[in-house]
């Protein structure tokens, strides 16, 4: 899963992305997986995200960024409490969460 859709699940979840796998409980992980499945498929069904120059075997363009909650979002309130949006490297990558919402 890539960073933006796991900053998507991890922020649908509840979930801090620096929490270690270990530490989940099982409700947690049943969570994790149902959202994946959630945001995985209507990700699919808006023909992906299409951040810079996406483009599917049409030509066409993804639509799913329209619904990122937190992706791209560092520095803009959280959708659920206001609290800004926060933004780490992980890995060498981007990660964006809610340091309220997410534990």
């Amino acid at each position: 899963c890539g960073n933006i859709y796991a900053d998507e699940i991890c922020f649908a979840s509840n979930i801090m992305p620096t929490r270690i796998c270990s530490t989940l409980e099982e409700l947690e992980i049943k969570n994790i997986y149902k959202n994946i499945i959630s945001i995985l498929s209507a990700a699919i069904e808006s023909g992906g995200s299409s951040i810079s120059d996406y483009k599917n075997i049409n030509g066409e363009s993804g639509s799913y960024a329209s619904k990122h909650k937190v992706y791209g979002k560092a520095g803009k309130p959280c959708i659920n409490c206001k609290t800004l949006l926060n933004k780490i490297i992980i890995s060498g990558r981007s990660t964006v969460y809610c340091s309220s919402c997410q534990q």
